[in-house]
């Protein structure tokens, strides 16, 4: 990569706490699947498998609205959540400043919420009986009513919780030499620098996964395309090609954990490429298409991104 930040030093590492906080996102939830080692075993049997071939595991809820719409609401929790925060530990522990915390929340909370009224609704009794009937008659002699868990047994199935603990300031208050104390605090320090920088990096990483999917999809099509609006000379894309780099944008300063002015005016530069502009008005103008690839091209050039 090249040098798009400035190199995180030890004493904005040392200073992370009183600017950041750490969170962490727990979902368990209820897959809906089921092993069928009958059908296995007869699958492995009709294929002549000389050995054990795989496992069969049923979709309990092929076409159910409301599982659904449980899982809908847990990926769309998840996505917030790491799209609002810096990565601080793959798959654990994610990073967020201070002056991102109300803010986080106000828009979570009601997310989280939203998440408890899908589960009561299809854990609901009534409604729960409904969804088993429905998809006993799709998967026919594929399942039993015996293999469906009582609603009160999937509902204990999910659980959620958001934890928050405070950034470690790198100091230790031990009984031990002075050497031992300075070793681990300078050990601390490494690491917390480690992880700062592989944030930062992760940062910049987002930034040019959107960039260059949308110079990608903005590009002119070999052969035009007929369409019943007449020839088109680019690939279809959708609201989201743009959409994706105004969203960076909008929250690219509160994941700039060390107020690097670099990623600053990277952001500014990038909003400004962009600014006016949103996909449908790059499918109605080739014009404007080319001029959007440009100037977002002229970004990566500047910036070295993907270099």
């Amino acid at each position: 990569m090249s040098n798009i930040f400035d190199t995180v030093t030890p004493q904005a590492s040392s200073n992370l706490f009183k600017r950041c906080i750490l969170v962490k996102l727990n979902v368990s939830a209820y897959s809906g699947r089921k092993l069928d080692k009958r059908v296995s075993a007869e699958i492995d049997e009709q294929k002549q498998t000389k050995t054990k071939g795989g496992n069969y595991n049923k979709i309990l809820f092929p076409q159910c609205e409301r599982f659904k719409a449980v899982n809908q609401q847990i990926n769309a929790i998840r996505d917030f959540v790491n799209t609002h925060t810096n990565v601080f530990e793959k798959g654990g522990w994610r990073i967020m400043k201070f002056s991102n915390y109300i803010s986080f929340h106000e828009q979570l909370n009601p997310m989280l919420d939203k998440l408890k009224q899908n589960i009561g609704n299809f854990t609901d009794e009534p409604n729960y009986e409904e969804s088993v009937t429905s998809s006993i008659f799709l998967l026919n002699n594929l399942v039993t009513r015996a293999e469906y868990p009582s609603p009160q047994e999937i509902k204990s199935k999910f659980k959620y919780r958001l934890e928050e603990c405070p950034v470690p300031d790198g100091s230790f208050h031990v009984q031990a030499t002075e050497e031992v104390r300075q070793k681990l605090e300078s050990d601390m320090i490494a690491t917390m620098t480690k992880k700062l920088t592989e944030s930062m990096e992760d940062v910049v990483d987002r930034i040019q996964d959107v960039v260059h999917k949308a110079i990608k999809g903005l590009e002119d099509l070999p052969v035009p395309n007929k369409t019943k609006q007449g020839l088109k000379n680019h690939q279809r894309f959708n609201n989201t090609l743009l959409g994706n780099i105004h969203d960076i944008c909008d929250i690219g300063d509160s994941l700039n954990l060390t107020d690097d002015p670099k990623i600053t005016k990277l952001i500014s530069d990038l909003r400004q490429a962009v600014n006016g502009r949103d996909a449908q008005m790059c499918r109605d103008s080739d014009s404007v298409r080319h001029a959007t690839k440009r100037s977002l091209e002229d970004v990566v050039s500047k910036y070295g991104l993907g270099q």
